[in-house]
């Protein structure tokens, strides 16, 4: 039997096992193939977006667990990890921005100061042991 002739049910088992033995191309393929009209298509879209997170797609993860939050029955299960899932990829992107800031402005210093410096040694203080001053 091939991923289309599978009931949604079918399909969701075996999207969730890929998932679970890290075949994230398999499990969006099989997860794509279901019609976007079947009952199950809260959970579809959730499964969708942990193939697409795990698999380092957050934008489309984002997508999908929105899709999933909307379609879903109030406080359901699917409704929650969504939920939990987008709060998840907030926060990588407020990391990565910090991360990105971060760098700018260090990188920014050293330009700044007319020196170079290893990244080891940009992201530690300067301290004089004798004085306990601080330089950058």
């Amino acid at each position: 039997m091939t991923s289309p002739e599978l009931s949604p049910d079918a399909a969701l088992v075996k999207a969730r096992s890929y998932i679970e033995l890290e075949e994230y191309k398999k499990a969006l393929k099989v997860l794509k193939s279901l019609p976007e009209n079947v009952e199950k298509n809260a959970e579809i879209q959730y499964w969708r977006g942990v193939a697409f997170y795990r698999s380092d797609q957050d934008d489309l993860a984002e997508k999908s667990f929105i899709a999933a939050e909307r379609l879903a029955a109030k406080n359901s299960w699917v409704q929650t990890e969504a939920k939990a899932w987008l709060e998840r990829i907030d926060a990588d992107k407020q990391k990565f921005h910090a991360q990105f800031v971060f760098g700018v402005i260090r990188d920014s210093n050293i330009a700044q100061s007319g020196g170079t410096m290893s990244a080891n040694a940009a992201s530690v203080p300067n301290t004089d042991t004798a004085t306990n001053t601080y330089t950058a």
